[in-house]
């Protein structure tokens, strides 16, 4: 079974509950890694049909199991959904959402093949920022709100890359 720690709207730990069980009120936590090749195009999967939001795109990321860091979670996903194993993340920001403190973290693709995992993935492949923008506005991929500030942060400006 898998076990949430969950928060408090100030970020304080308020106790344990089962994945997916999160009280009204409290809040998980969530790790994302953005994954870049020396192109500066972006590792995304695309998430197993039977899962929640199937057939989308997303970063590597997911919920942080109790006992783990935000760090280990990024590691541990990037791992389990495409078989990659980043040597250094870099923190890029954490925030908090309406269910979750999410922290976002940025790593360099180290030449691995990509492996699938079939029930949490389904392809994986890299896209440029131009396309992750279009993607998004198309609706192909998992929502987030950060993206022109994560490429700020990578490239130096939000037209770069």
């Amino acid at each position: 079974m898998e076990l949430w720690t969950v928060y408090d709207r100030s970020g304080a730990e308020i106790g344990v509950c089962e994945k997916g069980r999160v009280p009204d009120g409290a809040l998980h936590r969530v790790a994302h890694l953005w994954t870049v090749d020396e192109r500066g195009r972006f590792l995304l999967s695309r998430r197993a049909l039977s899962k929640h939001h199937g057939g989308l795109w997303e970063t590597t990321g997911g919920s942080v199991q109790a006992g783990e860091t935000p760090k280990e979670a990024a590691l541990r996903e990037a791992a389990e959904e495409l078989g990659q194993h980043p040597k250094e993340l870099r923190l890029f920001r954490e925030f908090f959402g309406e269910r979750e403190i999410v922290t976002v973290f940025c790593a360099r693709y180290t030449g691995e093949p990509i492996m699938l995992k079939a029930d949490e993935t389904i392809d994986g492949a890299f896209f440029t920022k131009e396309e992750l923008r279009a993607m998004h506005a198309r609706g192909e991929c998992m929502p987030f709100t950060y993206e022109e500030e994560l490429f700020a942060f990578l490239f130096g400006d939000s037209t770069a890359g």
